[in-house]
């Protein structure tokens, strides 16, 4: 496994370049830039090249060698200067597979993005599907006509004294919200009317928990 570092264009291109050597730009020297346009280090290595078979034979290994260590670095340093951003390295056998996983990658991270918009969605979504009873100040169903707490007809006119917006039952976490019933002693809904547990009708003030 090779390492590759990945850049990305605001066009949405794609590309991979391989960490350290390169074996291509040593075999292939200028015409490896030839080929990648690099046109600054093709003309030297060209003409380098044909200086070295004209008056010894064979190319410079020397020439070769300079190739191979930068020639990745060219590659990266004409990416940045052609707007591609440099996002993550990671390990591939090939620049293609660089890029397939990647884009796996980034698939997998929208995909979990969506996942959870759409969860916190579902739970900042208001539930249309309940009211509070105004007597005991409770969440039951909407379309229920008797409370499932403290049994109240709902049916009939509401008191005049409007119970609270229901939270869960919780009076050591909000104690300013809940009072003592006087006759069962639990905790209830400080606006409440009517007990939830004893359904017993409460005087208008009470001594609050």
């Amino acid at each position: 496994m090779k390492t590759f570092v990945i850049y990305e264009h605001p066009s949405g291109d794609i590309k991979a370049v391989k960490k350290g050597w390169s074996w291509p730009a040593f075999l292939f020297d200028g015409f490896w830039a030839l080929y990648h346009s690099l046109s600054l280090q093709a003309v030297i290595g060209i003409i380098l090249d044909l200086i070295s078979f004209i008056t010894v034979g064979f190319g410079l290994i020397g020439v070769s060698l300079v190739y191979g260590i930068n020639g990745n670095d060219w590659l990266k340093e004409k990416l940045i200067k052609s707007g591609y951003v440099s996002k993550c390295s990671l390990q591939a056998d090939n620049p293609d597979g660089a890029v397939w996983r990647y884009k796996a990658i980034q698939k997998e991270k929208q995909a979990k993005q969506v996942a959870q918009t759409q969860a916190d969605g579902t739970q900042n979504a208001p539930n249309n599907d309940v009211k509070i009873c105004p007597y005991c100040g409770e969440q039951i169903k909407k379309i229920a006509v008797v409370c499932r707490y403290c049994n109240s007809n709902l049916s009939e006119p509401h008191p005049t004294q409007p119970a609270a917006e229901n939270t869960e039952h919780n009076a050591h976490t909000h104690p300013d919200e809940y009072k003592t019933c006087p006759y069962c002693g639990e905790d209830i809904k400080k606006a409440a009317v009517k007990c939830r547990y004893c359904n017993s009708d409460l005087p208008e003030s009470l001594p609050t928990v």
